[in-house]
């Protein structure tokens, strides 16, 4: 499991083996969006599993995000040890617009500039992916979130 890229004829792969960043929780199988930076060479791969977030991978370079050392959050009542990403898209200006799933701010972007920032979204926070449409607007996936009531 990992991501692969193919490129100039020839595949290349990024998993726990050849980036420690992304074995030990991280958790390859888990890896299910993957971004290409719209300019620059590099990647962002979004992951919905344990103790987990997004990577950025640059070359041979991987980090790895978690709600740690971003501002990405944990997935709350979907599970407190997980930063689960549900979503990724660049818009017009760089910046990558991201779905928090579950996290109290359900919406953070990644501005080109580096600077990050969250938003609080109602009534749902179970946001599961994000496109960004060609005015700029951009359209969030909600999940359905079943309640039970007791009688």
């Amino acid at each position: 499991m990992g991501v692969y890229i193919f490129s100039e004829g020839q595949w290349d792969r990024f998993y726990g083996e050849s980036n420690p960043e992304l074995a030990g929780g991280f958790g390859c199988a888990a890896l299910w969006r993957v971004v290409a930076h719209p300019e620059e060479d590099k990647f962002y791969a979004g992951s919905f599993g344990r103790r987990t977030g997004g990577s950025n991978s640059a070359g041979r370079t991987t980090k790895r995000f978690t709600k740690s050392n971003s501002i990405l959050q944990s997935a709350g009542a979907a599970g407190a040890d997980r930063t689960a990403i549900g979503g990724m898209a660049f818009d017009q200006d760089n910046n990558l617009w991201i779905c928090n799933y579950s996290a109290e701010s359900p919406i953070a972007v990644l501005k080109a500039d580096g600077t990050p920032r969250n938003f609080s979204a109602a009534p749902a926070n179970n946001r599961l992916q994000v496109v960004v449409d060609n005015s700029g607007y951009k359209w969030f996936v909600i999940g359905f979130q079943r309640r039970r009531t007791r009688i």
